[in-house]
């Protein structure tokens, strides 16, 4: 791979199908070679063709997201909805919940979905049911409660912008190394992906260094790109996030 390449695969963006132009996706995955890219809105009748044509021109395989916690159905017309984890009776119900959204998930092309929440009681059975339908998951909620417990479960975490105070009181958790690689590989031997969101050209180089592996939905791409770029000249390429995109794609 190229610099620009390395980089690039750090990049999840953000895919409105049906709104964003068509040419700028292509670009993004046929030339820029783009980690991946989260889904929003779309139909069940056409995400699948969509998908398939994307990975088919793909400069690499890419990882399909989806914000599928509750079901595609509130993003994806003719997809099913489902009630709120708040409104889940029992472990069981949250597994078959999680186990449907799943099997939908990857008859439309995804396969990660962001969620569940960490802190959520049925977090554990929810991660179950995806696993059982062959999705993968990105745990939500780190820094708080329930992610010491379920990281070993996660295939992924999306670290967000509090301050994990008795870690580093100065910097926000996906800015912070000793959050990163400290509290979360270390400490909680979490070996999956570490997503950072809609982080500010300011930070992400500062997120690479931190130990972040992905940036998903940046406000402007090249930028983004640019930073990881002086990131990558300075520090070797982290293998994970491609070996695990390559493999999550081809599932």
């Amino acid at each position: 791979m190229t610099l620009r390449e390395k980089a690039a695969q750090m990049v999840f963006f953000e895919l409105r199908v049906g709104e964003d132009d068509p040419d700028v996706t292509s670009d993004l995955i046929r030339k820029e070679g783009a980690g991946g890219m989260l889904l929003v809105g779309g139909s069940k009748f056409d995400l699948p063709s969509f998908v398939n044509w994307a990975q088919k021109v793909a400069k690499f395989p890419a990882l399909v997201l989806g914000d599928y916690e509750d079901g595609a159905g509130p993003q994806v017309s003719g997809a099913t909805s489902y009630p709120p984890a708040a409104a889940i009776p029992s472990a069981d119900s949250a597994q078959t919940k999680a186990r449907h959204i799943g099997e939908e998930g990857r008859a439309l092309g995804v396969r990660l979905v962001l969620g569940p929440t960490a802190s959520d009681p049925h977090a554990k059975p929810s991660i179950d049911g995806f696993h059982y339908s062959k999705m993968a998951v990105c745990l939500k909620g780190f820094p708080g409660a329930g992610i010491a417990e379920l990281a070993a479960e996660a295939d992924a975490i999306l670290a967000g912008s509090d301050v994990m105070a008795d870690v580093d009181e100065e910097q926000p958790a996906c800015l912070s190394r000793a959050v990163i690689q400290g509290t979360l590989r270390r400490e909680y031997r979490f070996e999956g992906l570490v997503f950072a969101r809609g982080l500010g050209a300011d930070a992400v180089e500062r997120a690479a260094n931190a130990g972040i592996d992905a940036i998903l939905c940046p406000p402007n791409i090249d930028m983004r790109t640019g930073s990881l770029m002086s990131h990558a000249r300075r520090r070797a390429f982290n293998p994970r996030l491609g070996d695990r995109s390559r493999s999550a794609s081809h599932e």
